[in-house]
């Protein structure tokens, strides 16, 4: 429903857009938290970014999954798609020293190129 408005984009559409988004956002955050599968906790995440036609996460939402990323699976899509000024933020969270050093070497590839 979410792509299908904002590909139309009425302007009567967008008090409903931005309640859309909303909802998505409290869903995302949820089951990042809590599902067990990584493919569950990432898959909706990456389609969410899909739907809006960004290759990165908002800088709010970002900043609520950071604290609930958990494995090394979560930890590489996050610097993959967190706003590189967060970049701090998710190496600090690391549970490792070898997912720090990867997701360093990651946002450092990030940092270059933008």
């Amino acid at each position: 429903m979410l792509r299908n408005k904002l590909a139309v984009n009425r302007p009567k559409d967008q008090p409903h857009i931005a309640l859309l988004r909303q909802f998505i956002e409290e869903e995302l955050v949820a089951h990042f938290s809590t599902q067990a599968r990584a493919r569950d906790r990432l898959a909706p995440v990456v389609r969410y970014i899909d739907i809006l036609g960004s290759s990165t996460l908002e800088l709010e939402l970002a900043r609520r999954l950071i604290p609930a990323a958990k494995t090394v699976a979560d930890f590489r899509m996050l610097a993959h798609r967190i706003p590189i000024a967060l970049a701090s933020d998710l190496q600090g969270r690391a549970p490792e020293e070898t997912i720090e050093a990867a997701i360093a070497t990651l946002l450092a590839a990030r940092r270059r190129i933008t």
